[in-house]
C-alpha cells in the first residue's frame, strides 16, 4: 500500500462551548477522497497553524466520533516537533446505499492535541526486526463505474442507489466481462482472493413460471464457472 506524502486539504479549527476559547487544544481537520495510507509532516500542520511541539502521547486522531490507529515518528523522544510525522489508514466517505457518499466525496478525519486515550499502531517490541518478513496486508479493488443513472419504482420513500455500472439482459449478445489485474499478489500467500458481485434486477413478465426465480445471475472467472444466483424483483438487490 502506497503512502501518500501529503493531503488534499488540512484546515485548523477550535473546539470551544459557545465561544471561541484562546486557551481551546486546536482541532486539525484532515480531509481526503480517496482510500490510502496518509502521511502527515510537523511542518505541514505548522503551516496550517500548529504553533510548537506538543506532547507525541497527547496525539489522537478520530473519524466520525471514532478512533483512528495512528503511527507517531518522533525520533523517540515524545515531542512531536520538526522532521517528524505521523501515519494513518484513511478511507473514502461511505454512503447510505451507495459505495461514495451521496452529499459529500471528502471524509472529514480530526487530529486532537490533548487526546486522553489515543488509539496507536504497535508493532512487536516497537519495531519490526531486520531481516523479518513482511506482514501481509490485503488490498481492495473496486471496478464498478457509474454510468447509468436508474429510478426503480418499486422503492417508494426508501433510499435506493441510483447509479449502475452496465445493463445486462438475456438477449445480450456477449456476457459482460471484467478484467481483473493481480500483478502485485503475492504468489505465496495463502489467503484467498474473494470477489463480490452486486446485482440488482427489474421485471415485469405477464405470466410467472411456478418455481422459477425473476432473475438468474452466472459468474465464471477464466471461463471457468464459479457461483449464481437467483432472485425475484422484490428481493431487491
Amino acid at each position: 500500500m502506497r503512502i501518500r506524502p501529503s493531503l488534499p486539504l488540512l484546515a485548523l479549527s477550535l473546539l470551544a462551548s459557545g465561544r471561541a476559547d484562546a486557551q481551546a487544544s486546536p482541532v486539525f481537520k484532515i480531509f481526503l477522497s480517496e482510500p490510502g495510507v496518509y502521511g502527515v509532516s510537523y511542518e505541514s500542520l505548522q503551516k496550517a497553524g500548529l504553533a510548537g511541539e506538543v506532547a507525541s502521547a497527547r496525539l489522537g486522531l478520530t473519524n466520525r466520533g471514532k478512533p483512528v490507529p495512528i503511527w507517531v515518528e518522533d525520533g523517540g523522544d515524545g515531542s512531536f516537533g520538526p522532521g517528524d510525522r505521523l501515519e494513518f489508514v484513511g478511507d473514502r466517505l461511505p454512503g447510505e446505499v451507495s459505495y461514495s457518499n451521496e452529499y459529500s466525496n471528502l471524509n472529514v478525519y480530526r487530529l486532537r492535541l490533548d487526546a486522553e486515550s489515543p488509539a496507536r499502531m504497535v508493532s512487536p517490541a516497537g519495531g519490526v526486526p531486520r531481516g523479518a518478513a513482511p506482514i501481509e496486508i490485503s488490498a481492495r479493488q473496486r471496478f464498478e463505474r457509474d454510468a447509468i443513472l436508474l429510478r426503480f419504482p418499486s422503492a417508494g420513500d426508501r433510499p435506493q442507489e441510483l447509479w449502475f455500472w452496465a445493463k445486462l439482459t438475456q438477449i445480450d449478445p456477449a456476457p459482460f466481462t471484467q478484467e481483473v489485474d493481480l500483478a502485485d499478489l503475492a504468489q505465496g500467500s495463502p489467503r484467498p482472493i474473494r470477489l463480490a458481485v452486486e446485482l440488482r434486477g427489474w421485471s415485469q413478465p405477464a405470466r410467472r413460471a411456478p418455481q422459477m426465480k425473476d432473475h438468474r445471475a452466472e459468474i465464471s472467472v477464466d471461463g471457468r464457472f464459479v457461483a449464481a444466483g437467483e432472485w425475484d424483483n422484490l428481493d431487491g438487490p
